[in-house]
C-alpha cells in the first residue's frame, strides 16, 4: 500500500467477522450432502506435517499431510476428510479443496508466499468479487465442503476491480500471481493431454462402431490429421501405446503450426503491396535522406492500425499506431474520404499527426479546408527559424488573450498548415511540421531572443497526451497510460503504484482554508465512487510537469472535496461530501506523517492481535480511524459506517455487538460525531450508541451474532 494516499476502500469489504475463531481439529458430518470431487472421508492419523490453518464459521481447521500422501500423489488431511491435491480443479473446487491445494503449494515453495498465506490472500481478495456481485455466499460455513466454484474466475473478477483503483493496484498484481500459480500447477499441458487422450479414445469407440457396421472406408479427424480405420490401425502399430501415438500426433501438429506461421509471414510480406494500393496514401519529401533527395513514404490503413514505411523498407515500419477499436478505423477512413485524391499527403506520413487526430486535438474543419485550399507550389516554401520567430511574435501580439500553443501559432502563420517544410538559417536539413516543432522547442533555450519579445514569455501550458513521456526522479516514476480515457499518467513512488490520472485530472487542487495542495484522480472504479489523492511536494510537481510536457501544472481551487484532520495524529485526509462512513484518502505529506501513520497501524496490530492479523490490516484500520470510521477501546474497537455500527472485542467475542442504521440516522449521527466525538465515554458499549441515536431521533436494528443467538440474549 502506498503512503501518499491511503484508504479509499469501502468499509464493509474488510469487516471483521463477529464470531468466535477457536481452533479445532474435527468437523461434524455433512448431513449426507455431496462433497468436492477431490474430497473423501479420511482414515489417516493426525500425525502428519501441519502446513496450513484456517477457520470456517466458529471452527478452525488444520491442513496436514495424510498417512497415504506421497511426493507423486500428495494427499492433505483436513478434519475428518482428506483431499487428493492433483485432483483439485481450481475452476470447479470447494473452498476446503482450495485450502488443501494452496497449503500444499505454499509448503512446496510453489507460490510467492510472503506475509499472508496464499489461501488467506485468496479468500480476502475473493470478497471483492462477492462485493461486485460476481458470486455470493463465500463465507457460508455450510457450503465450504460442498459448493464447487470457479476460483480462477472469482480471482479474475476481483483482479479487474483492483486494477481499476490505483491504491489497490498491488492487490491486483497479487491476484494475478495467485492465478498464475494455480494455472502453473494444475497445468494446461496435463489437461490438454488428458482432453486429447479422451478425444482419441472417443474416436477409437467411433472406429469400432464403424467396423461393426462395415463403414471401414470413412475417414475421420484426429488432431491435425485425417485417417481411415485401416490407416489408423496401421499408424498405431508403430507405437507401444495410444499415449505414444498421441504424443507423435501432437509433435507433428506443432511442426505444421510452425510451418504455417512461417508461410503466413511470407504471405503477409507478399500481400503488403496489395494492401498499400487498396487503402494507402503516399508522399515524397527529403526527411530521413542524408543527401537531401526526395524519399517516398507510404502510409496504409487497416482495421488493426496505421502503418508507415519508406520506399525500399522490407522489415518493420517507420512507425505504427494500433487501433483501440473499430470506431478509430472508421474515423480515419471517413476523414481520408473527405480529401481530394491529389492532396498533398505529407501530413499522413507523420505519426504525430495521427496521434493528435485520434486524441481529437486537431480542429478538423479548419484542417480539411487548409488541405483542400493548399497551393502545392507554396507548400514547398521553406521557413527559417528567424522567419518563424517573427511570425509568431506578430501572432502573439494580436492574440494575447488566446494563449495559443506553438502548434496553433505555426498553423496560423503558415499558409500551408501542417504541409509546410522548415529549416534553420545556415542549415540544409529540412524538417516537416511536427519535427520542426520538436526541434524548435528543444533549441528554444539556446536561441537568443530580445528580452522584450513576446516569444520569450511563451511557455508550455497546454496539456497534450501526445507530449506525455516516461520520466523518473529520485522517488517518483511517471509512466504514460494510453488506455486511460484519451490518455493518462500512472504515478509510482518508491516502486509502488500510488495513483493513475486521466489527462483532465492533471491539475493541482488547492484548499483555500488549509493551503493543502493535492492531485485528485476521478477515474471511476467500483460503484463509480472511487477517487484517489496525492499530496503535492516539490519533487512530485516538477517531475510530473516534465513527464506531461508543461512548464507549470495548472492550479485550481479545491471544489467538490474537503480537507479533514485527524485529531489524534494531525494527519490530513481528503473527503468527498457524502462519502463519510464509506472511505476517504489519507494524505501523508512528509516523513513525520509517515512515521505517525505507521505507529498507529502498529498499535492496531500489536494491541488487537486476535482481530488484526497482519500489518497490512493494521494500515487499513489506521486509515479508517483517520477518516473517522473507527474508535478504539483498551480491548477492542468500534467500526462506524454509513449503514452499520459494530464492536469487536480482542479478548472476549461474547462482548461483540452490531447494529444496522438507516441513511437518515447516519446523517444525524455523523453531524453529532463531528462536534462530540472527543467527549464520548464507554464507546465499546452498545448502550452508549443506542442512547445517542435515540436522542437524535434516529433508528437502528440490532444484528444478532451466532453467539448471541445461542445464548438467547443480546450483549451489552
Amino acid at each position: 500500500m502506498g503512503i501518499n494516499g491511503v484508504g479509499a476502500y469501502y468499509a464493509q469489504n474488510y469487516a471483521t467477522q463477529n464470531r468466535s475463531r477457536a481452533i479445532g481439529h474435527n468437523v461434524s458430518g455433512l448431513g449426507g450432502e455431496s462433497i468436492g470431487n477431490a474430497t473423501s472421508l479420511s482414515e489417516s492419523s493426525s500425525n502428519g506435517k501441519k502446513i496450513g490453518i484456517t477457520t470456517v464459521g466458529n471452527k478452525g481447521y488444520i491442513a496436514m499431510y495424510a498417512d497415504s500422501s506421497t511426493e507423486q500423489d500428495p494427499v492433505i488431511k483436513i478434519g475428518d476428510y482428506e483431499v487428493r491435491v492433483k485432483e483439485v480443479n481450481p475452476n470447479n473446487a470447494t473452498k476446503m479443496e482450495m485450502f488443501a491445494l494452496m497449503s500444499y503449494l505454499d509448503d512446496q515453495g510453489l507460490t510467492n508466499d510472503q506475509g499472508m498465506k496464499s489461501f488467506n490472500k485468496m479468500t480476502a481478495y475473493s470478497a471483492q468479487a462477492e462485493y461486485n456481485g460476481y458470486c455470493s455466499g463465500l463465507s457460508n460455513e455450510n457450503a465450504a465442503w460442498t459448493e464447487k466454484r470457479d476460483w480462477i474466475g472469482i480471482l479474475g473478477n476481483a483482479k479487474e476491480s483492483f486494477y481499476n483503483i490505483p491504491q489497490t493496484y498491488e492487490q491486483g498484481l497479487e491476484c494475478e500471481k495467485i492465478i498464475d500459480n494455480l494455472k502453473k500447477y494444475t497445468g494446461s499441458s496435463l489437461n490438454s493431454n488428458s482432453d486429447y487422450l479422451s478425444q482419441i479414445h472417443k474416436k477409437i469407440e467411433e472406429m469400432q462402431e464403424k467396423l461393426d457396421n462395415d463403414e471401414v472406408n470413412e475417414s475421420f479427424q484426429i488432431g491435425g490429421q485425417t485417417f481411415t480405420v485401416e490407416e489408423w490401425d496401421e499408424f498405431l502399430k508403430k507405437f507401444d501405446s495410444i499415449q505414444e501415438a498421441m504424443e507423435a500426433l501432437m509433435k507433428e501438429r506443432h511442426t505444421k503450426m510452425e510451418e504455417q506461421q512461417t508461410n503466413t509471414e511470407e504471405v503477409i510480406d507478399a500481400t503488403t503491396t496489395e494492401m498499400i494500393v487498396s487503402e494507402s496514401t503516399s508522399c515524397t519529401y527529403p526527411i530521413g535522406s542524408s543527401n537531401g533527395e526526395d524519399v517516398l513514404h507510404i502510409t496504409w490503413y487497416t482495421e488493426e492500425g496505421i502503418f508507415c514505411r519508406k520506399a525500399g523498407q522490407t522489415e518493420g515500419y517507420e512507425w505504427s499506431i494500433p487501433f483501440e477499436n473499430k470506431e478509430q478505423y472508421n474515423k480515419v477512413m471517413e476523414f481520408i474520404g473527405q480529401l481530394p485524391k491529389d492532396s498533398d499527403w505529407r501530413f499522413a506520413s507523420q505519426e504525430g499527426f495521427w496521434k493528435d487526430f485520434l486524441d481529437d486535438e486537431i480542429d478538423m474543419s479548419s484542417f480539411i479546408d487548409s488541405i483542400k485550399n493548399t497551393n502545392k507550389k507554396v507548400a514547398s516554401k521553406e521557413y527559417s527559424a528567424e522567419e518563424i520567430q517573427e511570425a509568431i511574435d506578430r501572432e502573439i501580439q494580436s492574440n494575447q488573450h488566446k494563449k495559443k500553443s506553438l502548434y496553433e501559432m505555426l498553423i496560423n502563420t503558415c499558409p500551408e498548415g501542417t504541409n509546410a517544410t522548415f529549416r534553420f538559417v545556415g542549415e540544409s536539413k529540412i524538417y516537416n511540421f511536427y519535427e520542426f516543432i520538436e526541434e524548435f522547442q528543444r533549441r528554444s533555450d539556446e536561441i537568443s531572443l530580445d528580452s522584450t519579445s513576446a516569444i520569450s514569455n511563451t511557455r508550455r501550458t497546454e496539456i497534450k497526451v501526445s507530449n506525455f513521456k516516461e520520466h523518473e526522479t529520485a522517488n517518483y516514476k511517471f509512466v504514460p497510460e494510453p488506455t486511460i480515457g484519451k490518455g493518462g499518467m500512472r504515478i509510482l513512488k518508491n516502486g509502488q503504484s500510488v495513483a493513475v490520472f486521466s489527462a483532465d485530472n492533471l491539475k493541482i487542487r488547492v484548499d483555500e482554508k488549509t493551503g493543502t495542495r493535492v492531485l485528485i484522480s476521478e477515474i471511476p472504479g467500483i460503484g463509480n465512487s472511487w477517487y484517489d489523492a496525492l499530496p503535492v511536494d516539490v519533487e512530485l510537481e516538477n517531475g510530473l510537469a516534465e513527464a506531461i510536457g508543461v512548464d507549470d501544472i495548472p492550479e485550481v481551487a479545491l471544489d467538490g472535496y474537503y480537507i479533514g484532520t485527524h485529531a489524534g495524529t494531525g494527519i490530513q485526509y481528503v473527503m468527498r461530501p457524502g462519502d463519510e462512513g464509506r472511505g476517504g484518502k489519507v494524505l501523508l505529506k512528509d516523513a513525520a506523517d509517515v512515521a505517525k501513520y505507521n505507529a498507529l497501524a502498529e498499535e492496531y496490530f500489536n494491541r488487537y492481535p486476535n482481530l488484526v492479523t497482519s500489518p497490512e490490516y493494521g494500515r487499513i484500520y489506521a486509515s479508517f480511524e483517520i477518516c473517522g470510521m473507527m474508535e478504539r477501546t483498551p480491548t477492542g474497537f468500534v467500526r462506524i459506517g454509513f449503514d452499520n455500527i459494530s464492536y469487536n472485542d480482542n479478548l472476549d467475542y461474547k462482548k461483540n455487538w452490531s447494529a444496522k442504521i438507516t441513511g437518515e440516522t447516519w446523517d444525524l449521527l455523523w453531524k453529532w460525531l463531528e462536534e462530540n466525538r472527543s467527549h464520548m465515554e464507554d464507546v465499546g458499549e452498545f448502550s452508549t450508541w443506542g442512547d445517542i441515536i435515540d436522542e437524535l431521533g434516529g433508528s437502528y436494528e440490532r444484528v444478532w451474532s451466532d453467539e448471541e443467538l445461542l445464548q438467547g440474549y443480546l450483549n451489552n
